[in-house]
């Protein structure tokens, strides 16, 4: 269902910066055409006119209204796309009402366009975040085995990580010492080894289990094998090494707890 959410969304978003950039061009547009509206005269002729104008005591400013007005239309068409877009009622908005002070339509397309970049930040930064989790959760739901994949024995899984490991490929050797300690634990009846499921849902059994030593923690070697198999980003040799000393190290904690406690 979440996913559901996150791409009708997703799509309402792209929908509604869509819908911005065609206002967005109208708005120009219409500052362009109203620049051009403005026709060419003498400028000491047009000096002169202002001065009788001003000096006339009655001063109104029609050029000044039209830019008010064709904001103001804008505004409101921008608003009924999104009312349309999105399939139910919008506030109503107080109107523009722009100020009898001159506003250049460059400065408003360069506000608007600010405004569109934090859009489209916004949208970019939505779309990387739901692809990260989807691969979270992809990583999550990944089987340990797969289901054409034989089964083998515990001592099967440390002889195919020592061959592994010789031929350089250092990533699978690592996955085979953490199945050889997940067999290990089923050997000592801590959990039962569950082919079908995922590292975390070994780990919670594993940290849960009434037999678990009290001193063994596997969380750490399941964060590393998370970050190594599924994250494809290993060190080597040295996560090699890393994982035989886990291996015997819960090897020992295992065999420890089995002669306090006789089966």
């Amino acid at each position: 269902m979440s996913n559901i959410f996150q791409g009708t969304c997703g799509v309402r978003i792209v929908k509604a910066v869509f819908c911005f950039s065609l206002m967005l061009a109208a708005v120009w547009g219409r500052g362009q055409e109203f620049v051009r509206e403005a026709p060419l005269a003498d400028p000491a002729e047009v000096k002169r006119q202002i001065t009788e104008i001003k000096s006339s005591g009655v001063y109104f400013d029609t050029t000044r209204d039209a830019s008010a007005s064709w904001l103001q239309n804008s505004s409101r068409n921008f608003w009924e796309m999104m009312k349309k877009l999105f399939d139910r009622e919008v506030p109503n908005l107080p109107q523009i009402n722009m100020p009898r002070a001159g506003v250049s339509p460059s400065l408003i397309a360069s506000i608007l366009y600010g405004i569109l970049g934090v859009v489209l930040v916004f949208v970019i930064y939505h779309l990387v975040r739901t692809v990260r989790i989807k691969r979270g959760l992809k990583r999550r739901a990944s089987a340990l085995l797969e289901e054409d994949e034989p089964e083998r024995s515990l001592d099967e899984w440390l002889a195919l990580s020592e061959q592994l490991a010789a031929e350089g490929d250092y990533r699978r050797a690592v996955r085979c010492l953490y199945l050889a300690c997940l067999l290990k634990f089923d050997e000592h009846r801590v959990a039962r080894f569950d082919r079908s499921q995922t590292n975390w849902e070994h780990l919670a059994r594993i940290q849960t289990s009434p037999t678990r030593p009290s001193d063994l923690d596997f969380k750490p070697a399941t964060q590393a094998f998370d970050r190594i198999w599924y994250g494809y980003r290993d060190e080597g040799q040295r996560d090699v090494e890393r994982f035989r000393a886990w291996y015997l190290e819960f090897k020992g904690q295992l065999e420890a707890r089995r002669k306090e406690v006789p089966a």
